[in-house]
């Protein structure tokens, strides 16, 4: 196919391509009315601002389909392309800046619209595709509208990827020089730097606390490509700051941001407790007040809607990823076709034996967790007003993280102060035959430094969320830290309210009690640290 396409003579052979004669592909792209040819509507961005979608009629879309799948036969992919590209994507796009202390990020203004007619026609007729000039003319009369490549059309990303190959040399280059890492997803540029602030490189950009431009070097390169920056979209993101690419937070590794999660927690939360059609009209209301509705103008399903949620939760934090497959459970089981291999691994065994504290005292909320053969464990700091014996009924809250219907009157036993744990009692009997989940102490308690674990809590917790969950490893030993006598420090984050969660080894056993981390996500510099506390009680000194 992709010599045949390169080799044709003529517009009749252009023609035969989509299985017609010129006549009848003459009439398509010239005989048309431009209100029948294209069908153009306005929606608005998630920003607030107008998008505008040109969307072709049937027999032109049905040509631009087939010749989108011609050019991606003949379109050699650029190592920083990742948008609208094979094998690529958001992830792959965001994986390229990971561990880096600086990301700048900017889009291109008018992308697609930039992209005019004769732009599109000289790459048809020039190197590398070398097409004759006639046909170079009838393929960009397909490909355009109004003289520039139109936002709604199959072929307009294909388009614009060949177009920007020259961009993307040229970015590549101005990045290899100044020892930075350049990827372009569609509009979107993101350019990472490991050098300390005062090195950050002139040429590309100028940064201050308040305000960050664009350098002259980087701005000629893009001007000289024929594309514009949005300045109103250049962001530079700081070591202390949250990280972010096309969309994804990237500290540790690509993720989706806390609010998407919660999105999905509510929207299945709605379907579960009202039913799908409450849900749905709920859903519809929303969308309808924002008019964030589909190029044909109707409101997207919202069966669809969360189905595309969890299915981009699944391509961001992989098919494995426990949130993933307890959302798609919940999911499987209101569609009425419950997957039962969601639950085969020990996700549900460990978030039911967690458990949120609140201390109304102190006004503060931790983690808590059920271990076998000990009882309820949290970390001394998050009950340290409350006393050994004492009469908590109505001073802690405790509650299931799975279920917030399902609470606990407790006291408390012990604690050790020395190494922040504290362990509670259960006093309701009648409930103590429904604590069937309890975790497990591992019998080895001795780490090393790149050893694999999982935290688990619940981070600036909201009732109805499922507990946070990441993967991570041990970074250092670190010995007399906040008047303990060792701890260890993780790569994972640790943010206020996962205090008195357990650290798991990767048999899912219990090592540690997580006690230590960010007072908040938004206010990383607090706390540069990130670690737990070994067990290190035995278990002859505990109280069931």
């Amino acid at each position: 196919m992709k010599n045949d396409f390169l080799n044709i003579l003529s517009p009749d052979e252009l023609a035969s391509v989509f299985s017609l004669n010129y006549d009848q592909l003459a009439k398509i792209i010239y005989g048309y009315p431009p209100n029948i040819k294209y069908k153009t509507i306005t929606i608005k961005k998630r920003t607030g601002d107008d998008r505008v979608l040109s969307i072709p009629c049937r027999k032109l879309k049905h040509i631009q389909k087939k010749l989108s799948e011609i050019l991606y036969t003949i379109y050699v992919q650029k190592p920083p392309a990742h948008g609208f590209c094979k094998e690529r994507n958001v992830v792959t796009n965001a994986q390229q800046h990971l561990d880096k202390k600086f990301i700048l990020n900017l889009d291109l203004k008018d992308f697609f619209s930039s992209i005019h007619f004769g732009r599109v026609k000289n790459m048809f007729a020039k190197m590398p595709y070398q097409l004759p000039s006639n046909v170079a003319t009838v393929l960009a009369q397909i490909c355009c509208h109004d003289n520039k490549l139109p936002q709604g059309a199959p072929t307009s990303p294909i388009i614009s990827n060949m177009i920007s190959r020259k961009l993307d040399s040229n970015l590549s280059a101005l990045a290899k020089r100044y020892h930075a890492t350049y990827t372009r997803y569609a509009d979107d540029i993101t350019f990472s730097y490991t050098c300390s602030k005062n090195k950050l490189p002139t040429g590309m950009l100028t940064y201050t606390d308040s305000e960050v431009s664009i350098g002259k070097e980087l701005e000629r390169v893009i001007v000289d490509n024929g594309f514009v920056i949005n300045r109103s979209k250049v962001r530079l993101c700081t070591p202390n700051q949250r990280h972010e690419v096309t969309g994804l937070t990237i500290n540790k590794f690509p993720n989706v941001k806390r609010f998407y999660i919660r999105h999905i927690q509510s929207m299945l939360y709605a379907w579960e407790k009202f039913g799908e059609e409450p849900a749905k009209k709920h859903y519809e209301k929303k969308y309808a007040d924002t008019h964030r509705l589909r190029a044909s103008n109707s409101l997207p399903s919202f069966r669809y809607v969360l189905q595309g949620k969890i299915n981009y939760l699944k391509m961001v934090r992989g098919k494995a990823d426990p949130i993933y497959r307890k959302l798609a459970y919940r999911y499987s089981i209101c569609i009425g076709k419950p997957k039962k291999f969601l639950q085969e691994d020990g996700y549900d065994k460990i978030t039911n034996a967690l458990y949120v504290l609140y201390n109304h005292v102190d006004e503060n909320h931790g983690t808590a967790f059920m271990l076998k053969g000990v009882g309820l464990v949290t970390c001394n700091h998050v009950v340290e007003s409350l006393k050994v014996g004492q009469d908590i009924n109505g001073l802690l809250d405790v509650y299931s993280g799975n279920n917030p219907e399902k609470t606990l009157t407790l006291e408390i036993v012990e604690k050790f102060s020395n190494d922040d744990i504290a362990i509670l009692k259960i006093i309701d009997k009648e409930k103590k035959e429904h604590l069937q989940y309890n975790l497990q102490l591992s019998d080895n308690l001795k780490f090393k430094t790149g050893d694999k674990i999982t935290i688990w809590g619940f981070p600036e917790h909201l009732k109805g969320d499922s507990p946070y969950y990441e993967s991570c490893a041990i970074t250092q030993e670190k010995k007399n830290y906040l008047e303990i006598k060792n701890v260890y420090m993780i790569s994972g984050t640790v943010v206020h309210g996962m205090s008195g969660g357990p650290v798991l080894n990767q048999a899912n056993e219990v090592i540690g009690i997580i006690a230590f981390g960010r007072e908040n996500i938004s206010e990383a510099k607090k706390t540069i640290f990130n670690g737990f506390i070994p067990w290190r009680i035995p278990l002859k000194k505990t109280k069931v």
